[in-house]
C-alpha cells in the first residue's frame, strides 16, 4: 500500500523500534520470579545492527512507563517502522495499545507484527486496522529485508514470509521464508536492554544473578495441542564454540551465577549436552544451571551423564508432563509413558535436583475421571519430592490454537474461535474465565478448585528447609 512504500522519509540513521508487550497484567507480572529475555526482538535487533540500522527496544515488562518511552522515541525521529511481537492472549491487547500510540502519532509509520500469534493467523492479523504488515514464521531473513526495502522506498511484495494488503486492498501472503542458520545470528546487542532488570532474579534461593541463553531452536515432536507442532521449524543447534562464547561473555561482563537454557527441547541431543558440560568443567565456569526437556529423553540418560551434568552445575529441570492419564497423553500425542514419568521423578529426587512439572487439563474428550489421574500424579509428586521449590506448574487451562489437531476437535465440540485480532486478547491458558464449551461445568469447576489447592500447596514447598506434612496435602487428595 502506498502509505507504506512511499510516505516514510528515512533519517540519516534510520531507526526501527521493536516492542515486546507484556504477556500478563501488572498484578501477575509483579509476582513473577524474574523477567524473561525478549529473545525474539533482541535477535531481530542483532540482524538489523549488523546491517548498519539503529534500533531501539521496548520490553514492557522491564519498563516503568513503556507508553511514554515509545512516545519519546517517536518524537525524536520518524522510525522506518515499528515492530511488535505477540503471542495469543494478553500480549495482543497490550500490542494493540502500542499500535494505537504509533497510529495516533503518525498514521504513515508502518506497523509490523510478528511472533507466534501472527504466524498462526497471519491473514486475520493483517486485516486489523492497526497492523500494516505481518512477518510470519522466522523473521531472521524476512524482517531485515523488509526494513531495507522500506528505507529505500522499494516494493516488498516479493519478500518471503510476509502478509499484507496491497494497493488494491487485496490481502497478499507470500511464500514462507526459508529456515535461517542459527549459527549465523550476529552477537546479541545486550546493551539495548536494561540488563539488571533481567539478571537480578526475584525469589531465587540458590542464585543471585540469573540469565538466559538459547542454544538451539525447533522441536521435532508433534504434541496435538502445541503451537510448535504447526511451526514446522526443524531442530537445529548452535555449535559448541558459539555456545561457550555466549556463556563466557555473560559471566565476564555481567557476573552471572545462574543460567537457564531456554531451548524448546534441550534434552534432544544427549551427546551435545555432555559436550557442553565437559566444556563448562574444563573452562572452570561455576554456574547453577536449569533447562527444560522431555521425560522420555531424560529417562534415557545414564548415571554417567547425570553425574557430568551435576558436576557442570545443572540443578533444575522443567518437564512438560501435562497429564497422569495414559489415555489423555495419547490424545495429546505426547509419546511418553507413566513409567518414564515415574523414572524421571525418581532420578530427580535421588540426585537432589530441583524440578518443575508442567500440567494441563480440559482438552477435548478428556473426562473428569482422566483428569483425576492427573491430580493423583501431582499428589504423588508432592508426596515424594518435598525438597523441591514450587514443583507444580498448572494444570493450565487448555487453549485451542488454530492449526493444531486439538483445535479442530474443540471446534467440533462447541468452541467458537475469535474472528478478529482484538478478541484473541481474551484467550489465555491461565484465565479461568475463558470459555471451554467442550468440557462440562462440573469439570471446569474441578479444574478451578484443583488449581487453587495446588497453588496453596506449592507455597509450602520452599526447598530442603520446608516442613510439609500429609495434612498439607490432604485438600488435594480429597479431589480425586
Amino acid at each position: 500500500m502506498n502509505k507504506i512504500k512511499n510516505s516514510v522519509t528515512a533519517s540519516p540513521e534510520p531507526e526501527v523500534i521493536l516492542i515486546r508487550p507484556s504477556i500478563q497484567d501488572w498484578g501477575i507480572q509483579s509476582y513473577m520470579r524474574s523477567i524473561t529475555i525478549p529473545h525474539g526482538i533482541l535477535t531481530l535487533a542483532a540482524h538489523l545492527i549488523s546491517k548498519g540500522i539503529t534500533v531501539a527496544l521496548i520490553d514492557e515488562a522491564a519498563e516503568q512507563d513503556p507508553d511514554n518511552k515509545l512516545r519519546q522515541y517517536l518524537k525524536k525521529r520518524t522510525p522506518v517502522c515499528v515492530g511488535i511481537s505477540a503471542i495469543s492472549g494478553k500480549q495482543i491487547e497490550n500490542g494493540i495499545r502500542f499500535s494505537s500510540i504509533v497510529r495516533g502519532f503518525d498514521q504513515n509509520i508502518p506497523i509490523v507484527w510478528g511472533g507466534s500469534h501472527p504466524t498462526i493467523l497471519p491473514e486475520m492479523t493483517a486485516r486489523d486496522p492497526l497492523v500494516d504488515i505481518v512477518v510470519y514464521g522466522e523473521g531472521d531473513l524476512s524482517f531485515p529485508e523488509l526494513v531495507q526495502r522500506l528505507i529505500m522506498n522499494k516494493s516488498f511484495e516479493d519478500i518471503n514470509g510476509l502478509c499484507f494488503a496491497n494497493d488494491a486492498n487485496k490481502l497478499i501472503k507470500t511464500n514462507p521464508a526459508p529456515e535461517y542458520n542459527i549459527n549465523e545470528i550476529p552477537d546479541l546487542p545486550y546493551h539495548l536492554l536494561k540488563m539488571e532488570k533481567y539478571i537480578l532474579g526475584k525469589k531465587k534461593k540458590y542464585i543471585t544473578r540469573y540469565f538466559e541463553v538459547v542454544s538451539s531452536k525447533g522441536c521435532s515432536f508433534k504434541c496435538s495441542f502445541c503451537y510448535n507442532s504447526i511451526k514446522q521449524t526443524k531442530y537445529s543447534k548452535k555449535n559448541l564454540d558459539k555456545i561457550m562464547n555466549d556463556i563466557r561473555f555473560l559471566v565476564d561482563n555481567y557476573n552471572i551465577d545462574g543460567l537457564s537454557f531456554m531451548d524448546e527441547n534441550f534434552t534432544i541431543d544427549q551427546k551435545r549436552i555432555i559436550d557442553i558440560c565437559l566444556q563448562l568443567i574444563k573452562m572452570n565456569i561455576k554456574l547453577h544451571i536449569r533447562a527444560g526437556g522431555r521425560v522420555d529423553l531424560f529417562s534415557k540418560f545414564d548415571n554417567e551423564t547425570i553425574e557430568i551434568m551435576k558436576k557442570a552445575g545443572f540443578y533444575h529441570f522443567a518437564f512438560g508432563i501435562e497429564s497422569g492419564s495414559p489415555k489423555t497423553l495419547e490424545m495429546m500425542n505426547k509419546k511418553i509413558t507413566l513409567d518414564q514419568i515415574y523414572q524421571v521423578i525418581e532420578t530427580i529426587n535421588k540426585n537432589g535436583f530441583m524440578a518443575t512439572y508442567n500440567f494441563m487439563g480440559g482438552i477435548p474428550h478428556e473426562t473428569i475421571a482422566e483428569y483425576k489421574k492427573t491430580l493423583k500424579l501431582i499428589y504423588n509428586i508432592f508426596q515424594n519430592s518435598r525438597h523441591i521449590i514450587f514443583p507444580i506448574m498448572g494444570p493450565s487451562y487448555y487453549t485451542p490454537f488454530p492449526g493444531t489437531v486439538l483445535f479442530d476437535q474443540a471446534v467440533e465440540t462447541g468452541h467458537i474461535p475469535p474472528d478478529n485480532l482484538g478478541d484473541w486478547s481474551n484467550v489465555a491458558y491461565i484465565n479461568k474465565d475463558v470459555d471451554m464449551p467442550w468440557i462440562s461445568d462440573e469439570f471446569k469447576a474441578l479444574m478451578v478448585k484443583s488449581r487453587q489447592v495446588i497453588v496453596e500447596i506449592n507455597k509450602k514447598f520452599t526447598g530442603y528447609d520446608a516442613s510439609i506434612t500429609d495434612a498439607d496435602l490432604f485438600p488435594l487428595k480429597e479431589l480425586f
